[in-house]
């Protein structure tokens, strides 16, 4: 799969099949979200790779999930089989670099026929101190890795960014057009 098409076929998928996802795919996700762009070359970034059931079950209690839909819930027989953590050194200033990796990570994953959703740790340092890390290392986003239990859509912008579920209980994610957020161009094709 090439880069355009994973990029456009990515959608945040929030309930998964309980297949396990091989592990060495998991080092290789990180190895590949390694080479992010970073700013000014000082990879302010760790990676954590998570499939063990204790910690899986871990990282979930410590995320926050599809928080614009009231009473979504995830069951336990649809909860991630597997985690990709960034990791920070504290730094309030890796926002550019974890975001570089997660884009990394989630296209590669996708390329590979795996779901994908990207989260903020809502409790980082209860899960900090279950997973055992030392410092300076905070978990600072998740990425859900999986095959997905469920579809997830790009849908028209209709001037609100709040998702919502289908008759399917599939997800319908607003997306501005490229006329909506192109906002210089000195040239048109």
């Amino acid at each position: 799969m090439d880069v355009e098409t994973a990029a456009r076929e990515r959608r945040s998928i929030r309930r998964y099949q309980q297949t396990p996802v091989p592990v060495q795919t998991l080092y290789d996700l990180a190895d590949v979200g390694r080479l992010y762009a970073s700013v000014a070359n000082l990879q302010p970034i760790g990676f954590a790779v998570v499939s063990q059931k204790a910690n899986t079950d871990a990282v979930f209690e410590s995320l926050n999930w599809a928080m614009y839909l009231k009473d979504f819930r995830i069951e336990p027989e649809h909860r991630p089989p597997a985690y990709l953590l960034l990791l920070t050194e504290g730094r309030k200033d890796a926002a550019f670099d974890a975001g570089g990796a997660a884009a990394t990570v989630m296209l590669a994953a996708k390329a590979c026929g795996l779901d994908t959703c990207c989260l903020g740790i809502a409790r980082s340092e209860s899960l900090r101190n279950h997973l055992d890390l030392t410092e300076p290392w905070v978990p600072a986003y998740a990425i859900a890795v999986g095959f997905g239990a469920q579809k997830s859509r790009a849908v028209p912008f209709e001037g609100t960014v709040q998702y919502w579920l289908d008759e399917n209980g599939d997800f319908c994610v607003p997306k501005k057009s490229l006329n909506d957020v192109l906002i210089f161009a000195d040239v048109r094709p």
